[in-house]
């Protein structure tokens, strides 16, 4: 009896010591009104949770040290105690990839929780994308105020390191350029910043082709080219020449081609946070509760992630009403899949999983609208 007495009160304090700890949706007018022209400016100061560096991950206790989420009420009760190693997965385990041929309709995915990570409920999530070893970097955006960027530990949700771009800066997504630089585009604007990924210091600035910056992500061919949105139905590939040297000189992005993003005959418009999962761009499309799996090369939807309800198993007790999904991570050496949203309290880590047909749902609930006037988007 007293070592069943042991074992109950030892599971409640693991328990409750699990975790401690998503923003109004990207088409409220919190965050698509009111337009925040970007300017070329000096970003504040870097707030340095450690003296280390991503690749050189700080021990808990120094990189918890500051900012670490707000604890907040059954957290413990959103996670699946299913340890997983951040090794590299089973290949009959790995994230399913489909095959689609020309004309084919995509394949519809459901997914399941694997576990959920705290993730500060104050983060307006704008873009995001894996750092090794489990940390991730995150830009905020906020009208009026200032946008960040950040370095996040994965596990705790802490903010290890932060900068804040000018305030007429609305931070949009981000990317690792070619160069090893962190890339953020701003909204409505075609400016963006270069960031050192140990210090997040502002490096330079760079001007895209683009007037209004949303999704960014990395083009599968890995030769350094950048894959961009803005608010139309187009994957925009860009191409850095000159300047943006440590010595905060500008750099120009040329766009070389571009793709119209199709599932089958109908164009989806408003694909805005992006990822690169191994020969596949993902794309969360503007309020909805979907990741679009895109093809670079043709712009064909292949695959349609449905998570919608995913928003309801957020913990209970956050300050901040939580927004839309916003914000997809990979990291392609465990296969692990990260989602979260604006304002939204946890990071959930998800395993994909494929479904028997099912796509005329998936469109009905995944398929922007061909506008957006109300936003500004006729």
């Amino acid at each position: 009896a007293l070592v069943l007495l042991a074992v109950v009160v030892l599971a409640a304090l693991v328990g409750t010591g699990v975790m401690q700890g998503g923003a109004p949706g990207i088409g409220d007018a919190a965050s698509r009104g009111g337009a925040a022209l970007a300017t070329e400016g000096v970003a504040s100061p870097v707030v340095d949770a450690s003296s280390s560096t991503v690749r050189a991950q700080s021990s808990p206790s120094r990189s918890s040290a500051i900012e670490a989420p707000r604890p907040t009420a059954a957290f413990k009760d959103a996670t699946i105690e299913t340890p997983r190693p951040a090794t590299a997965a089973k290949k009959d385990d790995r994230t399913p990839f489909p095959t689609v041929r020309a004309g084919e309709p995509p394949v519809v995915y459901a997914y399941e929780i694997v576990r959920a990570h705290p993730h500060d409920e104050n983060a307006f999530t704008q873009g995001l994308t894996y750092a090794a070893p489990d940390a991730l970097y995150e830009s905020t955006g906020s009208v009026g105020g200032p946008s960040t960027v950040r370095v996040v530990d994965l596990k705790t949700g802490a903010v290890r390191k932060k900068t804040t771009l000018p305030t007429r800066s609305f931070a949009e997504g981000l990317a690792v350029d070619g160069d090893g630089k962190i890339a953020v585009l701003t909204w409505r604007s075609p400016l963006g910043y270069l960031l050192d990924p140990d210090t997040l210091n502002v490096t330079g600035t760079f001007r895209t082709s683009l007037s209004d910056g949303w999704g960014l992500t990395n083009d599968p061919a890995g030769d350094g080219t950048l894959i961009a949105t803005d608010a139309s139905d187009a994957l925009k590939f860009l191409k850095t020449t000159g300047g943006g040297g440590g010595g905060g000189g500008a750099t120009t992005t040329t766009t070389i081609k571009s793709t119209t993003i199709k599932d089958g005959d109908r164009a989806i418009r408003f694909a805005n946070e992006l990822e690169t999962v191994r020969d596949e761009v993902w794309a969360n499309v503007l309020e909805r509760p979907c990741v679009a799996r895109v093809n670079p090369s043709t712009g064909a939807v292949v695959g349609w992630i449905v998570f919608n309800d995913l928003k309801s198993k957020l913990p209970a007790g956050s300050s901040v009403e939580a927004g839309v999904m916003n914000g997809v991570a990979y990291d392609a050496d465990g296969d692990r899949v990260f989602v979260t949203g604006k304002n939204w309290n946890a990071l959930f880590e998800v395993k994909i999983i494929a479904k028997d047909g099912g796509v005329d749902a998936a469109r009905r609930t995944c398929w922007p609208p061909a506008s957006m006037p109300m936003y500004g988007y006729p």
